[in-house]
C-alpha cells in the first residue's frame, strides 16, 4: 500500500538541472481504464461502448494518460513533494485500448525568481506518434527544516 509508507523527498530546486529526463513504458490495461472511469464518474461511450471512432475501436481516456504523466512528476522528476502549478496540454490523436505508450517528462527551464521549473511532458504510442504533448509548471519540493531547528531559540 502506498499511503502511510515512508518516502524520500524529491529533488530540490538547487539540485535540478535542465535536460534531466525520465521515461517509462506502460501498456494500457482494461483495469486501468475502468478504475479511472469509475473514479471520474465518466461514462463517455467512446471509452466503453462505441466502436465508431477514429481507430474503429474503444479509446483510452486522455485523463488517464495525464494522470500517469503527473505521477511521473510526483514520483520521479522532481519527485515526492512536487506540486504542479500549471499545465498546458494537447491531445493530437486518440489512443486505442490495449496500446503500449512511452511517457516522458524532461526539465526544460528553471525559473529562479519563482523557484519553479518547466517540464516538457509527452506520451507517444508504439509508432512514436504523439498522443499527449505539452508543458507543466512545477514547484519542486521545499527543503524540510530539521525538527531541532528552533530547539535552542530560548537559550
Amino acid at each position: 500500500m502506498i499511503l502511510g509508507n515512508k518516502q524520500t523527498a524529491g529533488k530540490k530546486w538547487d539540485d535540478l538541472g535542465v535536460g534531466e529526463r525520465v521515461e517509462v513504458t506502460r501498456t494500457v490495461a482494461d483495469r486501468d481504464i475502468l478504475l479511472h472511469l469509475g473514479v471520474m464518474e465518466d461514462t463517455n461511450p467512446i471509452y466503453l461502448h462505441s466502436h465508431d471512432i477514429e481507430y474503429g475501436q474503444l479509446a483510452v481516456p486522455p485523463g488517464l494518460l495525464v494522470g500517469w504523466l503527473t505521477s511521473l512528476v510526483s514520483t520521479r522528476l522532481p519527485g515526492p513533494g512536487s506540486v504542479i502549478r500549471e499545465q498546458r496540454l494537447r491531445f493530437p490523436r486518440l489512443l486505442p485500448h490495449g496500446a503500449t505508450v512511452t511517457l516522458s517528462v524532461e526539465l526544460t527551464e528553471k525559473h529562479p525568481e519563482k523557484k519553479m521549473v518547466t517540464v516538457q511532458a509527452m506520451v507517444r504510442d508504439e509508432d512514436g506518434r504523439s498522443v499527449v504533448e505539452g508543458e507543466l509548471l512545477v514547484a519542486p519540493p521545499r527543503p524540510i527544516p530539521s525538527l531541532l531547528h528552533h530547539a535552542l531559540d530560548n537559550f
